[in-house]
């Protein structure tokens, strides 16, 4: 019995050793799990983060790279004029603008830009500093013709400003019959300038060296009628290369073209259709029509539109082409070379600019122009108007030219956050 019983004590012994391996590697087994599990949640964890900071990096980037362009098409007014925040997925965007004019710890010609993108849990900053460079307004005058200016009867000239408001709210004097606004409109030419009968510029007129300024009839220049110095040179038009797609055609509809860039052959409005081009945007095209009783609509919330024409320009009778915001600055057409017919019809009426420095342009009878015009050769026709808007003085990059800044950092920030 003796051998009997060292016999089963030491089976106990080697089952109970046996038991407390198991549980030992057990609680190993189950350690290392729980290890195991942290540390793909916490390399999970942080490869969510990673990827939100880069998301946030991508969407802060983005944010300065519209803010950019808006500048250079639209200028201050169009910068300034941003709403924030804005969202691009999950992320939540705003651009911090600083103006060193009226920031006394800057240059007064550098402009900050810093955006913040965030998503609530992860955010980013990134910072583009810009030096902006000195540019004249590309219209200081209402109207200018390089080779001459002819008014014909009836037709006249003045000036508003849109940051006081609308046209018709200025439009109160009045000399023989014809209502104007501010008698201050600059017209100038490298050549003469010439008016009918019955025919007034409010303002000054401005022939080129050797040349005159010379009225009619009853028809007046309120202004200076001096000759200039010297003769002004306009900038060469410098058209964007882009992508092609198809024509647009609206026949008796209506249709919205998102923000963007565009490059037709043609773009073509039929009677009773509609065109609504959302900014910033900037289209370039060889022929645009708008036939009667058409309009363009330009949504300007977000950014100005500049339209490339290189063909033929025809807004006919009873056509609108103007900003939702009725402000000149807004819209720009800008018609390059020095061929294709350009054609304001009869009671057509365009809020914008026109610069089209080789082109012959005619403005006809009952047509009204709100903002400035340049052309090579401008003629007026009997009852039509210009009317300049002061407030382009303040604009840069009317002939579709960027405005001049010169990029001096664009940096990520870690310490700095911008808030709504």
């Amino acid at each position: 019995m003796k051998g009997f019983d060292e016999h089963t004590r030491a089976r106990a012994e080697q089952r109970g050793s046996a038991l407390a391996m198991v549980l030992v590697m057990t609680c190993v087994m189950a350690t290392m799990s729980v290890a195991l599990l942290t540390m793909t949640s916490s390399a999970k964890d942080e490869s969510e983060q990673v990827r939100d900071e880069i998301q946030a990096s991508y969407a802060a980037e983005a944010a300065l790279s519209h803010a950019l362009a808006v500048y250079r098409v639209g200028g201050r007014q169009a910068l300034d004029d941003l709403h924030y925040p804005t969202s691009l997925d999950t992320e939540q965007t705003w651009v911090d603008v600083t103006w060193g004019s009226e920031d006394g710890s800057m240059a007064d010609d550098l402009l900050q830009l810093v955006a913040c993108s965030t998503d609530g849990r992860s955010w980013a900053n990134m910072e583009l500093l810009l030096r902006v460079l000195d540019e004249e307004p590309d219209f200081p005058w209402g109207i200018f013709g390089r080779d001459s200016i002819t008014m014909n009867s009836n037709s006249s000239f003045d000036a508003y400003d849109s940051s006081l408001g609308s046209y018709a709210s200025q439009d109160t004097n009045r000399y023989r019959g014809s209502a104007y606004a501010q008698a201050i409109a600059p017209v100038a030419s490298n050549g003469n300038i010439s008016l009918d009968s019955n025919s007034y510029v409010f303002g000054n007129a401005t022939p080129g060296p050797g040349s005159s300024a010379s009225t009619s009839v009853n028809s007046r220049i309120f202004g200076s009628s001096a000759p200039a110095e010297e003769e002004v040179s306009l900038p060469e038009v410098d058209v964007p290369a882009l992508p092609p797609i198809a024509d647009i055609s609206i026949d008796r509809g209506a249709r919205t073209l998102a923000a963007g860039e565009y490059s037709v052959n043609s773009l073509t409005l039929t009677s009773n259709s509609t065109l609504r081009i959302t900014g910033p945007s900037t289209i370039v095209v060889e022929d645009l029509r708008l036939a009667s009783n058409s309009e363009i609509l330009i949504d300007q919330t977000n950014g100005p539109v500049t339209i490339y024409v290189s063909g033929d320009f025809e807004q006919n009778s009873n056509t609108e082409f103007r900003p939702l915001g009725d402000d000149p600055a807004d819209l720009r057409v800008v018609l390059a070379g020095d061929s294709g017919g350009v054609l304001f019809a009869s009671n057509a009426e365009l809020v914008g600019t026109v610069y089209a420095p080789e082109r012959f342009v005619e403005i006809s009878s009952n047509s009204d122009i709100f903002g400035a015009v340049v052309a090579d050769e401008l003629v007026i026709e009997s009852n039509g108007r210009v009317h300049y808007d002061l407030n382009l003085e303040n604009s840069t990059g009317g002939d579709g030219s960027s405005n001049a800044v010169e990029i001096l950092c664009w940096r990520p920030l870690s310490d700095q956050q911008v808030e709504d």
